[in-house]
């Protein structure tokens, strides 16, 4: 692995993540907000439906964003920026399972 290269198994953590929400809208009967297409678009019809609040809409999007970048053109992606990402991460991704374990709940979806 060279110097900037982003880790397979990192990559494949994330998109275990995103195949989760997938799951779980799909459980649930989310279809993704109009207008809006894959997983940016269940984030908001998630958020819309209660599950997410705005902001962590936005975080989630963002980090959803940039492991676009890791994963499709590292080339335009600094270090700085996937560091402050993790950071982001790390500081968001306890509130935003709970809101999303909560919202399934809601739906009487149990995991």
């Amino acid at each position: 692995m060279g110097d900037g290269e982003v880790p397979a198994a990192e990559l494949d953590r994330i998109n275990a993540k995103l195949e989760r929400l997938r799951v779980g809208a799909k459980l649930v009967g989310v279809e993704p907000a109009e207008g809006m297409r894959g997983a940016s678009g269940l984030i908001e019809a998630i958020r819309l439906d209660g599950g997410f609040s705005h902001q962590q809409a936005q975080t989630f999007t963002e980090l959803y964003r940039t492991r676009n970048g890791l994963q499709h053109a590292s080339v335009g992606v600094e270090a700085d920026e996937v560091h402050r990402q993790v950071r982001l991460l790390l500081r968001h991704l306890p509130r935003l399972v709970e809101s999303y374990v909560n919202w399934l709940k809601e739906h009487d979806v149990e995991i």
